[in-house]
This record gives C-alpha cells, sequence and structure tokens, in this order.
C-alpha cells in the first residue's frame, strides 16, 4: 500500500468477534528515509478531531497546547484520527495497568 508522504507500508489489522476490539497498526514496508516530514495540523473544530491521522513508528507527535509530547517510538505505528491520537497514550497506560493486575493475581501469594 502506498501513502502519500509515506513509503511503501504494511497495515496490520484486527478485530475481535467476541468483545468487538479493534486495532490498526502499520510498519514501513522499505527504509526509513534520510529526512523527516514535518506535518503541521490546526485543529479548529470538533470535526478536526475526526480526521484520519497516520503515524508511522518513528514519528514524533508533539501538542504544545495541552503539553503533550509522544517520542518516536512511544507508540509505534498508528491508523486513526486526531482524538484516537489524544487517547492513545491513556489506553497505553490502562493497558499496562491491567496487565500489571493479571500478572498480579496469577502469581501465588507467599502465606
Amino acid at each position: 500500500m502506498e501513502i502519500p508522504y509515506f513509503q511503501e507500508v504494511i497495515l496490520m489489522a484486527s478485530t475481535c468477534d467476541a468483545c468487538g476490539y479493534r486495532n490498526s497498526k502499520f510498519k514501513a514496508g522499505g527504509a526509513i528515509s534520510a529526512k523527516g516530514k514535518k506535518v503541521t495540523l490546526i485543529v479548529r473544530n470538533v470535526e478536526d478531531l475526526s480526521r484520519d491521522v497516520i503515524k508511522s513508528d518513528t514519528a514524533s507527535v508533539t501538542i504544545p497546547e495541552i503539553d503533550l509530547e509522544l517520542a518516536g517510538g512511544t507508540l509505534g505505528g498508528l491508523v486513526t484520527t486526531m482524538e484516537g491520537n489524544l487517547k492513545a497514550p491513556e489506553k497505553e497506560k490502562e493497558k499496562a495497568k491491567d496487565k500489571g493486575k493479571a500478572k498480579l493475581t496469577s502469581e501465588e501469594t507467599p502465606d
């Protein structure tokens, strides 16, 4: 698949029929280019939050107005909306917290 401003990419998407969970990620299909590309999106209204955004796994996202900075590699490659980009860090924190709870409940506790 070729996407404007990107090289060839591999799109991975999955859906759980049992719970409805959906996930989509993509990886570069070729070498990382020597120079990056800066893209600026100015959000003026609620509809702008629904705009599709494709973030490579090496891209960083900075939103100074809300003091948010996601370094390259933080969330991997994402195919989402601008709103999804804003919610992604919180979702990752919740997933990590849930994994920690599952680990604690599955380990034996000392007597």
